[in-house]
């Protein structure tokens, strides 16, 4: 089966949010409320593009238990997924979130490792995924031992065919991936600052960047 689109996520996450009001630093807090989601931009696009009824593929890696609840928990919203598994453990996103004042702690951990056996055998696979496919969204962090410039290697991989691709990324894998020419780029201002290396003081500025952007041959630039 082909979809219109495939979301790339190479390191996705199990996001457990917990509502702890009044949190404090160094002190017992208990949670009022506790949830978990299957996390990654490229999930969350691939989530959103469901409630459009688009036809769409959920990518990437998985480990472990944790990777086999994202994928329980993708199947329970119905939205198409095909993983690849690696060994080790995929990673678990802490969210603390204080409702007494709006402010939200997280706390990260690195997850699962990959190497280049295990990537060209992900491209392989990608390969038989994108055929048939309009687009193809990379997104996200990359995982322990990914190559900075995996991005813009799938760009180049699928240049001269009519797939179009959007890059979301950032530091390293962004500027990588933007010297590449991906089809669109979704640079947040922080992403941006990064990219173009000077700060930006207003939209304006960011305005003017994002043509520049556009003149280099990539044609939509959100922000």
């Amino acid at each position: 089966m082909s979809y219109q689109v495939i979301t790339v996520t190479l390191n996705p996450a199990i996001d457990r949010t917990y509502v702890v009001e009044g949190l404090q630093t160094g002190a017992l807090n208990r949670a009022t409320t506790v949830r978990w989601d299957a996390g990654g931009k490229g999930i969350n696009v691939a989530r959103a593009l469901k409630q459009f009824e688009v036809s769409t593929l959920a990518t990437g890696f998985i480990a472990g238990s944790q990777g086999d609840a994202l994928v329980n928990k993708l199947n329970e919203e119905q939205i198409p997924n095909d993983f690849f598994k690696v060994s080790g453990e995929t990673r678990v996103n802490i969210k603390l979130l204080d409702p007494n004042t709006g402010l939200t702690t997280e706390v990260n951990e690195a997850g699962f490792e990959v190497n280049e056996v295990i990537i060209e055998a992900f491209l392989s696979k990608l390969d038989q995924r994108v055929k048939g496919a309009s687009f193809l969204i990379l997104s996200g962090s990359l995982p322990v031992g990914c190559p900075k410039d995996i991005y813009a290697r799938i760009i180049e991989r699928y240049r001269g065919t009519s797939l179009r691709i959007a890059l979301d990324a950032d530091h390293e894998a962004l500027v990588n991936g933007v010297a590449a020419r991906p089809f669109a780029l979704k640079p947040n201002q922080f992403e941006l600052n990064k990219l173009i290396q000077t700060p930006i003081e207003n939209e304006s500025e960011i305005g003017k960047e994002a043509e520049k952007l556009q003149r280099s041959g990539i044609e939509p630039v959100s922000y």
